[in-house]
């Protein structure tokens, strides 16, 4: 018998074995009694209602969701529209590259770094420019939203107006237009008056549902090199192709005009 255990000592204990433990976890207390009043728990046994419950939260996120976009669509579109926008001079990043264009990198290594970074410093430059100009339209756009008994409806600065649990508030007071903009859900439903109403009417107190989403959103509006940022879209991808663009034409421009003359004749 000793033999055979032996021969088996080799076999055991040699993964670890996981088990499903037959628990439940009931609320109690404190925690109970906010799961009844904010969620509906246990007005059914089956927890029907719970479930119910859940999904007026998740339809209400997809109809927010979608307004959301907009206004983080038309704050953009305004700060970049606007003078502050207009003032941010570009002359010495086009002055850096035409440069750094001129200088062949096998000749003269040294001298083509120096400008790259100095091109590279400019750029960082240009984004926090860019990064500034929203708290000019966060301003103005807190402005709009007005007061609710002598207080500001939104309380933050910049972009953050717009991830700040006032926004509802402020989505409330301008319900007619929000719904004239026509904005379709992701699933494809129009969010007409009434969806909008209850949409925020059920998402009143569950704010910090977005929390993931406003995370995401904020990074629209970073100064960093990030590849989801518009300060990074514009300095890091479009300023770029569009400077050379103009190098292209000046260096060609003879040969433009002749081929349009040609055609025009």
């Amino acid at each position: 018998m000793n033999e055979d255990k032996k021969v088996f000592e080799k076999f055991t204990n040699l993964y670890s074995l996981s088990k499903t433990l037959r628990f439940e976890l009931r609320p109690m207390g404190k925690t109970l009694e906010n799961m009844k009043s904010k969620i509906g728990y246990g007005k059914n046994n089956d927890g029907f209602d719970t479930f119910l419950a859940d999904q007026n939260i998740e339809d209400a996120y997809q109809i927010l969701k979608s307004v959301f976009d907009r206004l983080h669509e038309n704050f953009i579109t305004e700060s970049l529209e606007s003078t502050e926008a207009k003032r941010i001079d570009f002359t010495s990043y086009f002055e850096i590259k035409e440069e750094l264009l001129k200088t062949n990198r096998r000749e003269n290594r040294e001298e083509f770094d120096r400008y790259d970074k100095m091109l590279a410093d400019e750029e960082r430059e240009l984004r926090r420019a860019i990064a500034k100009i929203y708290a000019v339209a966060g301003e103005k756009f807190k402005n709009r939203a007005g007061k609710e008994k002598s207080k500001d409806i939104l309380k933050e600065s910049g972009y953050k107006v717009l991830t700040e649990a006032g926004i509802l508030k402020y989505i409330q007071n301008n319900i007619v237009e929000i719904v004239g903009w026509e904005l379709k859900t992701p699933n494809g439903f129009l969010v007409d008056e009434e969806k909008l109403k209850k949409a925020l009417e059920d998402m009143n107190k569950f704010f910090t549902y977005f929390s993931g989403f406003n995370q995401n959103r904020e990074n629209y509006y970073s100064a960093d090199d990030k590849a989801t940022s518009v300060s990074n879209r514009i300095i890091g991808d479009n300023l770029p192709k569009f400077v050379d663009n103009i190098f292209s034409f000046e260096k060609n421009r003879d040969n433009y005009l002749g081929a349009f003359n040609f055609l025009k004749s």
